[in-house]
């Protein structure tokens, strides 16, 4: 099961391996929250981001740490912090208004709306980054993939090893 939210290796996970992370890793852990997919985050993810959206283009453009990343952070990240976050940069991270739309785009009752805050710093932090990961570099107007994760969990790794038993 941990090794399924995180997207690594069972191998790497019980330190048999340096492999952390495989394409097998990876889809396991796709297609484990494509199960749960509610559909916001299918329209979502059609609207803002196609390259992820479909299974068959995300190999293309994202790197399987991003990948793992995306698969975490999608389970963490409530769809209505993410819009949030999206409306945030689209206003210049200007908070007036933001309320406004995201309550307008989720159809919030009166009272949804009263009861609505705006997402944590954590939540927020989550969001943003998740967008990050997402939204993909234009280089001459096309489309390059994100190889950089904003976890590095073999780094963490490493540096974990290097702390506590002095091996690199």
């Amino acid at each position: 099961m941990i090794a399924t939210v995180f997207g690594v290796t069972t191998d790497w996970l019980l330190g048999r391996s340096e492999t952390i992370y495989s394409n097998e890793s990876i889809k396991w852990s796709e297609e484990a929250f494509d199960k749960q997919l509610h559909s916001f985050w299918h329209f979502y993810l059609c609207e803002h981001h196609p390259e992820y959206a479909f299974e068959e283009r995300r190999h293309l453009y994202y790197s399987l740490p991003v990948r793992a990343n995306i698969a975490v952070l999608m389970r963490e990240v409530r769809l209505i912090s993410l819009y949030w976050s999206m409306y945030y940069a689209e206003n210049g991270f200007k908070k007036r208004g933001v309320n406004a739309r995201v309550k307008a785009f989720f159809h919030m009752s009166n009272e949804e709306a009263e009861k609505f805050k705006p997402p944590g710093r954590k939540e927020l932090e989550r969001a943003d980054n998740l967008v990050r990961l997402l939204m993909l570099s234009k280089i001459n107007g096309k489309n390059v993939a994100n190889k950089m994760p904003v976890y590095d969990i073999e780094a963490v790794c490493h540096q974990l090893l290097y702390e506590v038993h002095g091996v690199k």
